[in-house]
């Protein structure tokens, strides 16, 4: 199985190099990237605010944890936590008005993230994040402190945020039913 992936990894790294062999182009797709992000805020922005609305109250969780258009919380936080770094790149090489457009892009895409209440695509976010300010410095120790800050600040708002702390303590709580749980099982 694991083949398989690396092969179709491989088939799509060999297409893209072909397709975008330009700055024009990957900029296009980096485009076409921010619009699909800002229609999935939109979406999933409306589905937090306005809950009992008719039309976007589409695969909306009980407990309030916003899917937008992907169907589950969790596939939005992997989405999310994918393509923060994309855009946080794109805004520090931007004019500065869409460097504004796509900082304003990632603080919703991150409120998002918070709203669907995934504990992994919150730690998947960090991970991301950590990656891309420790690429994006020159100095080692640097690197290191803004990883370690970073570390720190998410495990601040795990404790802070009643929401993540609710879900990622209640991996810990020990019952009968808990997500843990039913993740072993599945794996077995």
């Amino acid at each position: 199985d694991a083949s398989l992936l690396w092969g179709a990894f491989g088939i799509f790294f060999f297409a893209g190099t072909h397709i975008f062999r330009d700055a024009r182009a990957v900029h296009a797709l980096f485009r076409s990237f921010a619009v699909v992000a800002a229609a999935v805020l939109l979406i999933g922005g409306a589905q937090f605010f306005f809950p009992d609305r008719p039309g976007i109250d589409f695969f909306v969780i009980p407990d309030k944890r916003i899917p937008s258009t992907l169907g589950n919380p969790s596939l939005l936080a992997a989405y999310v936590a994918g393509l923060l770094p994309l855009i946080l790149a794109g805004a520090r090489s931007s004019r500065r008005l869409t460097s504004i457009m796509l900082l304003l892009l990632a603080a919703g895409l991150t409120f998002l993230l918070f709203a669907s209440g995934s504990r992994g695509g919150f730690l998947a976010a960090i991970s991301s994040l950590s990656l891309f300010t420790a690429l994006s410095v020159r100095s080692t120790r640097k690197a290191f402190g803004i990883v370690a800050g970073v570390a720190v600040s998410a495990f601040l708002l795990i404790i802070f945020i009643p929401a993540l702390r609710e879900r990622f303590f209640a991996m810990l709580s020990g019952g009968t039913d808990t997500s843990l749980e039913r993740r072993v099982v599945f794996w077995e």
